[in-house]
């Protein structure tokens, strides 16, 4: 009878694994660091996929606004032009549909599709716009990572 209320002797969780072996213990660290990482791998690399986004906006935003100030400066020209009296005349002829004396108006009727066909590129050409496009993307991925890291605009290649 002494022998059914002994309690067992081997620990509620033991597989048989030594866990005193340090190369076992190490490959559970492994393992349990890998799986941590797999699982919290997307909420770490958040922030930086947001400062990512956060740099391209900008320097869209940035080209928005420099496409729109050369807009500007292309208005501001043709309004000084339309306030001469040769400017006066144009806006005239535009609004009322006048021609100069012995002026003729000519409607261009747009080309038939056939006419607009374009001969397939050659392997060259698509070669040499692939390397357009990388070069492209390696510069904006260039200009956004400075933007990213340097939080200021890196000077453009025209201006280089």
């Amino acid at each position: 009878m002494s022998d059914s209320l002994e309690r067992p002797t081997a620990q509620p969780f033991d597989f048989g694994i030594p866990l005193d072996n340090p190369r076992i213990r190490r490959l559970l660290w492994l393992g349990g660091i890998s799986i941590a990482s797999l699982l919290l791998g997307p909420r770490l690399l958040a922030p930086l996929a947001f400062g990512w986004q956060r740099a391209e906006r900008i320097l869209d935003v940035d080209a928005d606004v420099g496409y729109l100030q050369g807009r500007h400066l292309e208005l501001q020209e043709e309004i000084e032009y339309r306030k001469t009296p040769e400017g006066q005349a144009l806006t005239a002829a535009d609004v009322l549909v006048v021609t100069y004396p012995h002026g003729r108006v000519v409607e261009l009727a747009p080309r038939p599709a056939s006419a607009q066909a374009v001969p397939p590129q050659t392997f060259g050409q698509r070669v040499k716009g692939w390397r357009e496009k990388g070069r492209n993307t390696l510069h904006r991925n260039w200009r956004v990572l400075h933007v990213l890291l340097l939080d200021r605009r890196p000077p453009d290649a025209q201006s280089l």
